[in-house]
């Protein structure tokens, strides 16, 4: 499945173009993510309907401190 692995960090005004952004790459080995498991220990993977399409997405929890999110 994939991650999105670039955030806009920061963003400076300059005198040319207005604004510019600074990307970062992100290595998801490096972040507080971890898939959340099903009862059967596989990734939770779940499904919406949007429209006539039908979308599966992978769910995920963002451990900060001793707190899951």
């Amino acid at each position: 499945m994939p991650f999105y692995r670039e955030v806009i960090f920061s963003s400076q005004l300059t005198r040319t173009t207005g604004r510019r952004n600074f990307n970062n790459p992100v290595d998801p080995h490096n972040v507080p993510l971890e898939p959340v498991l099903n009862v059967d220990g596989k990734r939770l993977v779940c499904k919406v309907e949007i429209g006539l399409n039908s979308v599966d997405f992978q769910v995920w929890r963002v451990n900060v401190g001793r707190v899951p999110f």
